[in-house]
């Protein structure tokens, strides 16, 4: 059940600014009523219920590994418990497979973790730890990546600091959180075979073709091969020409 009165006033709504002063003209100008208006806001109202609804639905809100991931925050360390790392030391035990020793170990860095200080991460490390959301500066939020990086690297009297840890905060950033890369797999398949390229074996080919995209950190235009690539191509691409022309003869 959706209470109105948590809900903002119609006119603190987003609808947009062009919207919104497109309707403030319309209301100056008499094109339309306060009536109209109102109806207005009252579907915009509706369309957000509905948005809210849909996402408390279908969203992994109350997912226990969303929840417990909370500990590899650096900025809620604090807030964090025990509980939320033994639940990925428990759920991943066949690769952790800690004794009783290394869970008592574990549980001291962890509270050596909550007892750090923001002044004990370097200047350094929070830069580069640092990601701009908006074009002013002003909002920005932190890589966990980096910041478990470099308390990974931390050593106490040349042992890691936070050897246990670590690890368990290091399986947490590695979990898929998103489909992205299968969605890149599904654009790089589609860009390749077209219906100029419907042929391209699946398995080897495509593939190959696939797989060298993906590992290539420089952009396509770039790539130079070498002179025995390129007489290697010719040779098969000679090939497979004389062996099709064959076949529609």
């Amino acid at each position: 059940m959706c209470v109105l009165e948590n809900q903002r006033s119609d006119k603190d709504l987003f609808v947009g600014i062009t919207t919104r002063m497109q309707l403030n003209k319309c209301l100056a100008d008499g094109d339309i009523s306060d009536q109209q208006a109102k109806k207005f806001y009252t579907a915009v109202r509706q369309f957000y219920i509905a948005a809210a609804k849909y996402m408390l639905k279908n969203l992994p809100l109350g997912d226990e590994t969303l929840k417990n991931a909370q500990f590899v925050n650096w900025e809620k360390r604090v807030s964090g418990s025990f509980e939320q790392v033994a639940y990925f030391a428990q759920r991943y035990q066949h690769i952790f497979n800690f004794n009783a020793r290394q869970h008592e170990i574990l549980y001291d860095e962890f509270i050596d973790y909550q007892m750090m200080n923001d002044t004990d991460l370097p200047k350094q490390v929070k830069e580069a730890a640092t990601l701009r959301l908006d074009e002013d500066d002003e909002i920005d939020s932190l890589r966990m990546d980096v910041i478990w990086g470099y308390l990974g690297n931390l050593k106490v009297s040349g042992y890691p600091r936070f050897q246990h840890l670590s690890k368990v905060a290091q399986l947490v950033l590695v979990l898929p959180h998103s489909n992205a890369e299968e969605e890149r797999a599904f654009s790089l398949v589609r860009k390749n075979k077209t219906c100029f390229r419907g042929n391209l074996d699946i398995n080897r080919t495509l593939s190959a073709i696939m797989t060298i995209k993906m590992n290539s950190t420089a952009p396509c235009f770039e790539y130079k091969p070498t002179d025995e690539v390129v007489k290697n191509s010719k040779k098969v691409a000679w090939q497979f020409n004389k062996s099709h022309m064959s076949k529609n003869k």
